[in-house]
């Protein structure tokens, strides 16, 4: 169920969504084509990692892989934004076609983790001792967050071709600077 659906001013689509089932809150960003991690998986190396082919016949099927990147400091949307529960989908559409833009590739994370009570599995798996309810305030919250980081997200080198990977390939824009 959308709670949220609203376009910044610079051109970035920003999503708060009820999951229909597990019952638990959703954030997304949309980016426009011209931002650097335009149609770059949530798991793809920005050090030139070439990924594999996927397992998955949807991944098949739309010409997709699977970017695990394995080299140790090596950096990738999952492990370089901040956000609850770190991203976890990398899209152009999402659950609901309705809510989705279609020019916009989308990041997102999901409030559905150990330290989370996940309403629609209550039944099946009870909450960890200290798990708490993560509602769409907090959801909003955390989608600003990453709206934030990644509206200041700049690659510093073009992606394919990575030579080293203790060079430093990104930065965040100062907020003079945006």
């Amino acid at each position: 169920m959308l709670v949220s659906d609203k376009m910044a001013e610079d051109n970035f689509h920003l999503v708060v969504y009820e999951h229909d089932t597990l019952e638990i809150m959703c954030g997304y960003v949309g980016v426009p084509p011209e931002h650097p991690l335009y149609e770059i998986d949530y798991t793809q190396c920005i050090q030139g990692c070439p990924g594999e082919e996927s397992s998955s016949e949807w991944k098949r099927k739309q010409n997709l892989r699977d970017f695990p990147c394995i080299w140790k400091g090596h950096k990738y949307p999952a492990n370089i934004f901040e956000v609850h529960g770190e991203l976890t989908a990398a899209s152009h559409a999402g659950v609901s076609d309705s809510v989705w833009k279609e020019k916009f590739w989308y990041f997102g994370f999901d409030c559905g983790h150990l330290w989370d009570i996940v309403p629609g599995l209550q039944v099946l798996i009870p909450p960890s001792p200290g798990a708490t309810y993560k509602d769409a305030t907090y959801a909003a919250a955390e989608m600003f967050k990453l709206y934030e980081q990644m509206k200041s997200f700049v690659l510093k080198r073009p992606m394919p071709g990575r030579e080293q990977a203790d060079d430093i390939y990104y930065e965040f824009r100062a907020e003079e600077q945006r």
